[in-house]
């Protein structure tokens, strides 16, 4: 009875020293403390047990947790032998830096928009770059985000969205070429409703009068406050010079018009001559007539192929044809030598040029001179002006040869009635007049009969 015991009591206290070591094996293993950024997920997981139950009542092996502030979860293991065990662990949570990129926004097509993030030690963009602030400039509706990382090593991002504006539309007019002084229409046609020209001026057409070839920008701005320009460019063109030279004729001569107008960029088109006298010319040179002398402001407008003008208004004088005139002392002899006289008749003379056509001239007023010989000479005279017209006229002057009488008569003697014929042999005669018997004859040849006893001479 004492062994058995002994017996008992030894195996009970195998079975309870085995007990005891199952009991100081059954520990629960969860981990040190954790410390997370927000928004993470971290698995906890526990060992050393057969069965577990978290605090968040879950009973499995692992849980997934993602705490909003720093939270402490424990676990009870149950072992085997249905002992238990309790282990804790603190998941610290760093809060994540704050970050806004600003609400979504819209810019103007060909803007550019700064976006800046801060509270990161790094960034990256959706662009790739690394800064803290990038430019932007999209050409459409974009998206960008950035991810930073603070010193706690947690990560956090943003995203805005970058809407884009069409410009406005915008149609200036053409560039234009004016003439000097002259004025342009600048006109724009837009869908927008604000307009400032580099004038200064507000409004959609503007008149300029540049001096010199310029530029002009429009900008118009819409109701999202875009803006759009455009230039045009307004090019000043030389004018002519109009300048003619220009004869001083006597009447009823041709004055002559002569074109020297310039220009040192074009070339001139036409011409218009104005006389004055109601009378005009298209031609770059024309002649003109004036029927009476005077004063006339000849007037004369060139124009180029850019359609510049400029117009010179000159003075023509035209002086009055003196008239030569004259007498002779005679106009005609049969004697020679014989000198005439000639007497000037003329008006507005100042000059005289006489010639005798006998080898004579003379330059006075009045003069005269000896013909030697038988003929007809034409004397000149030549009158000048003090503005040097010339008239000219012309007389004859005539020198007859004397007639050299002589005549014969058939017969000479015989009885009465006797008839004679006289044959008239005169040399340079045109008229003639017989004398017989006291009578007169005017024929060339004269038959006569004579009475009585006589001799006739």
């Amino acid at each position: 009875m004492k062994n058995n015991t002994v017996i008992i009591l030894t195996i009970l206290f195998s079975i309870f020293t085995f007990n005891s070591n199952v009991l100081a094996q059954c520990t629960v293993n969860i981990g040190n403390n954790r410390t997370i950024c927000f928004g993470t997920e971290i698995t906890l997981t526990a060992t050393g047990g057969e069965t577990y139950l978290w605090n968040t009542g879950e009973n499995t092996e692992s849980i997934i947790i993602s705490p909003t502030e720093t939270s402490t979860y424990s676990v009870t293991a149950t072992c085997e032998d249905l002992s238990t065990s309790i282990a804790e662990i603190t998941v610290f949570v760093n809060p994540l830096s704050e970050i806004n990129l600003g609400n979504d926004t819209s810019i103007c097509m060909n803007d550019s928009l700064h976006l800046v993030a801060s509270g990161g030690k790094s960034y990256l963009w959706s662009n790739n770059e690394t800064e803290n602030n990038i430019y932007v400039k999209p050409q459409i509706t974009t998206d960008y985000w950035v991810t930073i990382i603070d010193n706690n090593n947690c990560q956090n991002s943003d995203t805005i969205t970058v809407g884009i504006y069409s410009l406005p539309f915008l149609s200036i007019c053409d560039d234009q070429e004016i003439c000097p002084n002259d004025t342009a229409l600048l006109t724009v046609t837009t869908g927008a409703n604000i307009y400032l020209w580099n004038t200064g001026e507000s409004i959609s057409f503007i008149n300029v009068t540049p001096i010199e070839t310029s530029n002009y920008v429009v900008t118009v701005t819409d109701e999202n406050n875009c803006s759009n320009n455009d230039t045009t460019t307004v090019v000043v063109t030389t004018n002519p010079v109009a300048d003619f030279n220009f004869t001083e004729p006597c009447t009823p001569f041709a004055s002559l018009f002569t074109d020297v107008s310039t220009d040192t960029e074009n070339n001139i088109v036409s011409w218009s001559w104005y006389f004055d006298d109601n009378e005009e010319s298209y031609l770059q040179n024309p002649e003109h007539y004036y029927d009476y002398n005077g004063v006339y402001d000849v007037r004369l407008i060139v124009e180029t192929d850019k359609s510049c003008k400029d117009t010179i208004i000159k003075s023509v004088q035209i002086f009055p044809k003196p008239v030569a005139a004259f007498s002779m002392s005679d106009s005609s002899s049969c004697n020679c030598p014989i000198t005439i006289q000639f007497t000037d008749q003329s008006e507005d003379a100042s000059t005289w040029s006489w010639d005798f056509s006998n080898g004579q001239t003379s330059t006075l007023q009045y003069s005269e001179t000896t013909f030697k010989n038988v003929g007809v000479y034409t004397v000149q005279l030549i009158v000048e002006s003090l503005h040097a017209c010339k008239d000219t006229t012309n007389h004859d002057f005539t020198i007859y040869q004397k007639p050299i009488v002589d005549f014969t008569s058939t017969p000479t003697k015989g009885c009465e009635p006797l008839n004679v014929s006289f044959t008239n042999n005169t040399l340079y005669g045109e008229n003639y007049a017989w004398y017989i018997d006291n009578q007169i004859f005017i024929d060339s040849n004269v038959v006569y009969e004579f009475y009585g006893e006589g001799f006739m001479m």
